[in-house]
């Protein structure tokens, strides 16, 4: 990120409050919002049934078969399936409020702010470091069993991280104060 000046921030702050206060803000629809909050932990459940295959296929290697597969999940598999589940729920409705907020900010306004970039772009970087360990602690669970329990672990981790780090950008720049105000905006809409 270039270096920002107090001034291109506070113009950068009053782009986006009148953006927002213009007709042109889209109240996101539900369905968007919850595709949007359900996608991280989705990936999570998806790897903790690669991570469990994994562990699988390497106890049972000489009697693999889609019946044992099965068999093994009910009995010991679902103790790193439910767990990265009800993770996800609470994931889910944790990144929903922050999604409400920067969605209902009209699209041209999120592309020209240099805010909102620089935030966007450090979410996704800790994102994908999250899902690369994620997918890494999956398939190397074939060779130490307990590291299937790596993907609800990091999972826990990622939610803690994620709002860490943003919340530390949003303060390191002074936006805070444009966030609570948004925030309270919304409620009032």
């Amino acid at each position: 990120m270039e270096n920002l000046t107090v001034a291109k921030i506070n113009a950068d702050i009053s782009m986006i409050t009148d953006g927002f206060s213009s007709g042109d803000r889209v109240i996101p629809s539900p369905a968007k919002l919850l595709k949007a909050s359900v996608l991280v932990p989705a990936i999570a459940v998806v790897l903790s049934f690669l991570s469990i295959l994994t562990v699988y296929v390497s106890v049972y290697c000489s009697e693999i078969s889609l019946a044992g597969y099965w068999e093994y999940l009910i009995s010991e598999g679902w103790a790193v399936i439910l767990p990265t589940a009800l993770v996800g729920v609470f994931f889910s409705f944790m990144i929903y409020g922050n999604l409400v907020v920067y969605l209902t900010i009209p699209k041209g306004v999120r592309a020209k702010s240099i805010l909102f970039s620089h935030i966007r772009k450090l979410a996704q970087r800790t994102v994908a470091i999250f899902i690369i360990l994620m997918i890494s602690a999956a398939l190397l669970a074939g060779l130490k069993p307990w590291l299937a329990f790596g993907v609800p672990a990091l999972e826990v981790a990622l939610l803690f991280v994620l709002n860490l780090v943003i919340g530390a950008e949003v303060n390191r720049l002074g936006v805070g104060l444009l966030i609570e105000k948004l925030s309270t905006l919304i409620k009032s809409i």
